[in-house]
């Protein structure tokens, strides 16, 4: 990159870090020519931070652009071409997204919000394989994106809503809600994702989850506001090892999931369609009710073990031939010594 090509970047931003809006807008309007100069002049500012704001960069080509550690607040880049664009440890508050292309995007660290009513940071907005791990996001709402293969690993919810989208393939591990907050997914494909270790108030309404993994998820709710999965599908879905408490699974169909080794207290399963070959394995279950189940193949002595308040703990069938070989071998020793 020339250095005439750095010297008209420079002039884009003040003293403070605060870019010049449209002399910026002049450059990117020239495509790849321009985001190769803003990034070329990026990787040498040695990552001063930069503040872009009440700014408009709709329908443009920013394929690959780096946004890096910016403060990007009050704008848009609607209908706009941000593959492969960095917006690693950047702040982006008020910023519309939508109708734009992010595939193979990367939001590491950055943090991601809204303080205005209605604005949707998300809408139909292309998003496979896009990089989220450790971000901060907060009352924003995915409406109608292809979010598949994206990785929200160890971020950071509040108050979050994925509606009428793609997840497929999408990874939560160590993800976390914020407390007295809420993550909802409503009408949303998330089969074969995987969740371990969230924890968090989590909603699901009327979407798929195939082959999901929820293993060692801790999921929690308040009295009246219960973490809850409503008229979803949980076909051979994997829930070994969770930790629940005040969660409620009604009118969904759950076949050949697996609570092997979960603690449940005071979970609900109601007016579930079926609830088949469920595995419940060296499992604790204390204040957990089975209501109105069709297709239930759960045994009523079962049931009023679990609802009971002192709990019930069920061990699977290799262990308990185990302990009852032990305890005929002690009993024996015990004889043989007497």
């Amino acid at each position: 990159m020339s250095s005439s090509a750095i010297d008209k970047i420079s002039k884009t931003v003040d003293d403070e870090g605060i870019v010049r809006y449209r002399r910026m807008k002049k450059l990117l309007k020239t495509g790849d020519a321009g985001v190769k100069a803003w990034n070329a002049w990026r990787a040498e500012d040695s990552g001063q931070r930069l503040t872009i704001e009440d700014f408009e960069f709709d329908n443009l080509k920013l394929n690959g652009i780096n946004f890096s550690n910016c403060i990007l607040k009050s704008g848009s880049m609607a209908n706009t071409e941000l593959e492969r664009a960095t917006f690693d440890k950047s702040h982006i508050q008020d910023v519309s997204l939508q109708r734009s292309c992010l595939n193979r995007a990367s939001f590491e660290e950055a943090i991601i919000g809204n303080t205005r009513d209605g604005l949707w940071t998300f809408y139909k907005t292309a998003m496979a394989s896009v990089n989220m791990k450790h971000a901060h996001i907060d009352h924003c709402e995915f409406h109608t994106c292809d979010l598949r293969n994206t990785v929200f690993d160890e971020a950071q919810f509040k108050d979050v809503r994925f509606q009428y989208g793609k997840l497929m393939h999408s990874s939560f591990i160590c993800a976390q809600v914020v407390e007295s907050s809420r993550l909802t997914f409503s009408m949303t494909n998330l089969d074969d994702t995987s969740w371990r270790e969230l924890s968090g108030n989590v909603v699901v309404m009327g979407s798929d989850m195939r082959n999901a993994c929820l293993d060692k998820t801790r999921l929690s709710g308040a009295y009246q506001d219960r973490s809850c999965f409503d008229a979803v599908t949980l076909t051979d879905a994997s829930f070994k090892n969770t930790d629940w408490s005040s969660v409620h699974i009604g009118n969904s169909d759950i076949l050949n999931a697996d609570f092997s080794g979960a603690r449940l207290q005071n979970v609900r399963f109601k007016d579930n369609e079926r609830l088949l070959n469920t595995k419940f394995e060296d499992t604790h279950l204390k204040s957990c009710s089975f209501e109105a189940n069709q297709n239930c193949d759960l045994k009523p002595e079962f049931m009023e073990q679990a609802a009971a308040p002192e709990g019930i703990h069920i061990i699977d069938k290799e262990t308990q031939e185990k302990i009852r070989t032990e305890e005929e071998e002690r009993v024996s020793t015990a004889e043989l010594v007497f």
